[in-house]
């Protein structure tokens, strides 16, 4: 039986995927298969990938590799790897990134322990300033997933999909899959998840290690980037509704809209470009009035005032505000 399937998108990452595949061999979980799905890159990451398994010794029933039907994105490809996986569970690694040795096993034994929807660990940092600081989700008692505890998680969390592993039977149950989008795919999964799960389990260690790149696709900068970021929530928008969720959790999907889609797109466009279109900031303004109409009464506005402030100066702010906002934004990085 496969127990994971470990499902590595690739795309340009020669330098890197070394690294990674070292990880995943070292793993102390049997019965594992890794996926590498090509994502039609310009290098040469899938061969060296090929390469560096076979001279390993790595088996090539449980070391598969897929193709994209074109370039798409790492959203794309991590479904592809979902489709062909035979795994009870289902994780995912960016090649770029390394995971402890014993993250598979850890996982696995709690998801055997407990049959949880999903089964996450915490993540730690590798690169920068941030070297050695760790970050991750909110842990909660394991078993079923309280209505109270699912308002926290969505809005305690983070959306690094990575950390997590995913009982496949529920997912394929579930019809949930990764957008066409190549911005904020993870979160429109990762918030699909949250709003689906019934149960879940935690094990409180910082077993994934996330390697900063400063050519990583999650720094890029581009004018697109915005609205793929508002296309992926507007996808997901759409199960929401058709699921029931926004009726279950209005406030804490509608404070996830405010600061991941409307927020941090208003600041995407503005930081890529120094001459902004103010149709197009009235624009990313109405979406946010159309999905979230009472956005304005949300009880986290209250609750959360440094990211309130942000939110309403980019609502109301003038052109003037908004350049000062996009130089501090710069100048001193912004979380949400």
């Amino acid at each position: 039986m496969i127990k994971i399937s470990v499902i590595i998108p690739v795309y340009n990452v020669s330098a890197w995927i070394g690294d990674c595949i070292d990880s995943l061999m070292q793993q102390t979980l049997q019965d594992v298969e890794y996926i590498f799905v090509d994502d039609h890159g310009g290098d040469d990451s899938i061969e060296k990938a090929q390469t560096l398994i076979s001279r390993k010794g790595g088996s090539s029933d449980l070391f598969r590799f897929l193709q994209t039907p074109q370039n798409g994105g790492p959203g794309l490809a991590r479904n592809v790897g979902i489709d062909a996986a035979r795994g009870k569970y289902i994780a995912f690694i960016d090649p770029d990134d390394t995971v402890e040795r014993d993250m598979m096993e850890r996982l696995w034994k709690k998801a055997d322990a407990t049959h949880a929807d999903l089964v996450y660990c915490q993540l730690r940092y590798q690169g920068g300033d941030k070297t050695g600081l760790t970050d991750g989700n909110p842990v909660f008692p394991v078993g079923p997933l309280s209505d109270a505890n699912q308002r926290k998680f969505l809005i305690g969390m983070k959306t690094f999909c990575v950390t997590f592993i995913y009982r496949l039977d529920w997912l394929n149950e579930h019809q949930i899959r990764f957008p066409k989008y190549r911005s904020s795919e993870d979160s429109n999964f990762l918030i699909r998840c949250i709003c689906a799960a019934q149960s879940v389990a935690c094990v409180n260690q910082p077993l994934y290690v996330y390697h900063i790149r400063d050519t990583s696709l999650s720094k890029g900068v581009s004018p697109q980037r915005y609205q793929e970021k508002l296309d992926a929530f507007d996808d997901l928008w759409f199960y929401l509704r058709r699921d029931g969720y926004l009726r279950i959790f209005p406030e804490e999907l509608g404070w996830v809209y405010l600061k991941k889609a409307f927020a941090v797109g208003m600041l995407n466009y503005l930081n890529s470009t120094e001459d902004f279109n103010p149709e197009v900031i009235r624009k990313i303004r109405d979406l946010l009035d159309y999905e979230v109409p009472q956005w304005k009464e949300n009880t986290y506005l209250k609750k959360f005032k440094k990211e309130a402030f942000l939110i309403n100066r980019l609502y109301y702010g003038s052109d003037l505000t908004l350049k000062a906002m996009r130089w501090l934004t710069r100048m001193a990085g912004v979380g949400l």
